[in-house]
């Protein structure tokens, strides 16, 4: 459990408990009012006596259905009993609009800091809290300019990435009545919520925070503002974090009073990053990438990358006395953290780095490196865009960590320890040639955890050695059923969203997460080319449903037997983190920032997962998937298929944002190369971000393959000329030999359109040339003429679609 403890055998803070709940549920009234719920005698009474008022008149009328969801719903919370009804947590959560005391202040506070504005700023319209839905903030960002409008909405429906019904609804300017809309959604939580059998405080929280995302992921915080782009489910769970953090500031300061709490002046708070430097060294250090145990080495490095930055990421907040509330980002390896600036937390940092570091240091010999970065916030920095530069201010002083990895446990009183930088023997097992990266001895347990991770739906994290696996002086256990799992671990995580039932005695908070984990399987008929391959490989035996490894998925590409890696990202990610939002008044907010990166992870590693089990894609292997990019593994050709079926569907989810783009390399080898070779993916990547494809004055937005760079846009019609040419090589219509000769016309063509070389133009008398002495068929003969014409350049592709057109018909 978490350390809620004013100080060591001092007991459990009661206060702290009663806010945190109030926090989080201090709009679950805003809920039952758009859905109509019916208001009691007394909960209409309490409102008319005791809330929030204007001019004499009643307002913020969501605060009485808070107070009647605590009256009707807040039993069985796991909080701890306390006499002054004001610091109880339904009192808290009532009178966030007017309070009276410290802790009322610190969630009236926190509901500021979390929205990045003062409530009441602008006109309400009659009933608008019925009508509007959420839009959509990744339709919002751009680098430039303001988003063209009518504005794209969010449907309100449960969370679910099986398909696409949580993709933003058609614009339209028409208004809706949402009531019925909205008396779903709360019979759905409310039936969830009161059949939980969560025990404790941390455990109804972590209940509370599945409920939430799933249930209210797209219902707007607030509907009076001009656009409502913040999620309630965020706004909830970042207020909650501001209330702990601020709260356990002012009362390790013994400041704990009312103008203190309003202080927006001192720096009350620290932003954390951390991150873990090496990754991709580590995860391809792996010598050879045919052969079922580095598959089942590479699944279980990818799955302790994230599995380390969870547990960093908890081991500093369980020491400086915080929930899991407060990790405000996690993704991709990277965690923020909010926490309170106070002296303690400050050791808790250094402490805990410093553990990480010799931990990383000793059982990988310095191949992954973690980095720790912070910066102070006042008040003041989460509103008028503040925060976002601070974010910004943050990764800059992250980037300057990663600089210097390993820097805390290298040095001695400030002076490099030399004896440090020798490594044992067993550090380098073998390097492999012109690749650049050793094979690194890992941890004895992968092949064993690679074995059973496909099968895995959750696991334990405990704070000792009660788990199966040790990691970073804490440790875990993995399993396909919750019923494995003691349940008396410090935090349970499942991959099964919507079953919370199947943890029924836990005391520990049960997580839900996306986990992006398709693998291919071998069942028999399914592919003939794959049964081909195990009928003639009795050496190496396969039974239905076990784990193809790449040279077995590689008999399943069309023509060439050849596995591609793909690597794929999000554009501009950093700039539009800058700048996304500057033309909006506000701007990022700290409910923003976390609802953007939620949407992500949404995507990449929840989307993503049930796009490869369509059955044109399920021989594709993910490397991992999340944050806001992807590493995949598959037969060559249907990479490139789902590259653009990606693309598509990235393309759908953002609604068209033309600043949000999507850019692809993939890189094609054969089955039994290292598996450092996806690094030529990534190099792939990197060109297809920072150099235009031709005829184009920008670069991204677009994919790189076989060495050439091509806009999205004009995907469609490469594909359909390479369907056609490699069509006339299937029928014999052209030869191989002629083909080749087009991949050579489309070089010396570049050599003339690009870098201005005269020589290059003897493409032309050649092609010419090549098309009166070889092809005789009108249609191939006028398909080929198009290449000759200067103006619009068509031959700029023709080297790519010559090449696949060979790969495709290669035996």
């Amino acid at each position: 459990m978490i350390n809620l403890y004013q100080n060591e055998g001092d007991g459990m803070d009661s206060s702290l408990q009663h806010l945190l709940l109030a926090a989080f549920l201090h709009d679950i009234g805003k809920v039952m009012q758009r859905a109509e719920v019916e208001t009691t005698p007394a909960t209409e009474n309490r409102m008319a006596k005791g809330g929030p008022t204007r001019d004499g008149h009643s307002t913020h009328y969501h605060v009485q259905w808070t107070d009647q969801f605590f009256d009707q719903y807040g039993a069985d919370c796991g909080l701890p009993v306390v006499d002054d009804i004001n610091g109880r947590a339904a009192e808290i959560a009532f009178r966030h609009h007017n309070p009276s005391t410290v802790l009322q202040h610190i969630v009236a506070e926190a509901d500021r800091l979390s929205s990045g504005m003062e409530r009441g700023e602008q006109k309400y319209e009659k009933n608008i809290h019925k009508k509007a839905r959420m839009i959509p903030l990744r339709f919002l960002l751009t680098q430039e300019g303001n988003p063209s409008e009518p504005f794209p909405k969010l449907p309100l429906c449960p969370l679910t990435s099986k398909d696409q019904s949580n993709y933003p609804l058609s614009a339209s300017t028409e208004e809706e009545w949402l009531v019925d809309w909205y008396k779903k959604l709360w019979e759905q939580f409310l039936r969830d919520w009161t059949h939980r059998r969560a025990k404790g405080i941390e455990a109804t929280l972590a209940c509370l925070d599945a409920l939430y995302e799933r249930c209210f992921w797209s219902v707007p915080a607030s509907t009076i503002d001009l656009i409502p782009d913040n999620s309630l489910y965020e706004h909830s769970r970042t207020a909650a974090a501001a209330a702990a953090a601020m709260y356990l500031y002012h009362r390790e300061t013994d400041s704990l009073q009312e103008s203190a709490v309003r202080d927006r002046t001192t720096a009350k708070y620290l932003l954390v990053a951390g991150d873990l430097s090496g990754i991709q060294k580590y995860i391809f250090s792996i010598a050879h990438a045919g052969g079922g145990k580095v598959a089942k080495r590479l699944r279980a490095r990818s799955f302790l990358i994230d599995l380390m930055t969870k547990i960093l990421a908890y081991q500093i907040l369980n020491d400086a006395g915080l929930p899991f509330l407060n990790i405000i980002l996690s993704a991709g390896g990277k965690f923020h953290l909010l926490l309170p600036n106070t002296e303690k937390t400050k050791e808790v940092l250094i402490k805990r780095e410093k553990e990480c570091q010799t931990w990383l240091f000793a059982n990988l010999h310095g191949t992954i490196a973690l980095n720790l970065a912070q910066v102070s916030l006042t008040g003041e920095d989460f509103f008028k865009k503040r925060i976002g530069k601070k974010f910004v201010e943050l990764a800059a002083a992250l980037a300057v960590k990663k600089h210097q990895p390993l820097h805390m446990i290298l040095t001695n009183n400030g002076e490099w320890d030399e004896e440090r930088f020798v490594l044992p023997p067993e550090a380098a097992i073998q390097e492999e040639s012109h690749s650049g990266y050793y094979e690194t001895k890992g941890f004895d347990f992968e092949e064993k955890l690679g074995r059973l991770l496909p099968k895995t739906r959750c696991f334990a994290l405990f704070d000792s050695d009660r788990g199966n696996y040790p990691l970073l002086g804490w440790s875990f256990s993995v399993a396909e059923r919750a019923g494995e799992l003691d349940l008396g671990a410090r935090s349970l995580f499942s991959f099964q969203r919507g079953k919370e039932d199947e943890y029924p005695d836990a005391m520990a908070p049960v997580h839900y997460l996306y986990r992006a984990s398709h693998v291919p399987v071998y069942q028999e008929g399914d592919n003939a080319s794959i049964d081909d391959y195990v009928e003639h490989h009795p050496e190496d035996p396969y039974q239905n449903g076990q784990i193809l490894a790449f040279n077995a998925i590689a008999q399943a590409a069309t023509g060439r037997k050849a596995i591609g890696y793909l690597k794929a990202d999000v554009d501009n990610l950093g700039l539009l983190l800058q700048k996304g939002l500057d033309w909006n008044e506000i701007g990022w907010t700290l409910s923003k920032m976390a609802t953007f990166s939620r949407s992500l992870e949404f995507f990449f590693c929840g989307r993503v997962n049930h796009l490869l089990r369509k059955e044109n894609y399920n021989l594709i292997y993910t490397v991992f998937s999340g944050g806001d990019d992807v590493l995949l593994v598959g037969p060559w050709d249907r990479l490139h298929d789902f590259a653009r079926s990606l693309q598509r569907e990235w393309k759908s989810y953002t609604a068209n944002n033309p600043h949000l783009t999507l850019s692809l390399g993939i890189h094609v080898t054969q089955p039994m190369t290292p598996v450092w070779a996806a690094a030529a993916a990534e190099a792939a990547l990197e060109q297809a971000k920072r150099k235009p494809a031709h005829r184009y004055e920008n670069p991204k937005d677009q994919f790189c393959a076989f060495g050439h760079l091509m806009k999205w846009g004009e995907s469609d019609a490469i594909f359909a000329e390479i369907e056609t040419l490699s069509r006339w090589l299937q029928e014999g219509k052209i030869s191989s030999s002629f083909a080749r000769n087009l991949v050579f016309y489309s070089q010396l063509a570049d050599m003339f359109l690009h870098e201005g070389i005269v020589e290059g133009l003897r493409f032309l008398p050649l092609l010419s040339y090549t098309l009166s002495r070889n092809v005789k068929d009108d249609a191939i003969r006028l398909w080929a003429e198009q290449f000759k014409r200067i103006e619009g350049n068509p031959i700029r592709h023709l080297g790519f679609i010559a090449t696949y057109s060979m790969y495709l018909n290669r035996r």
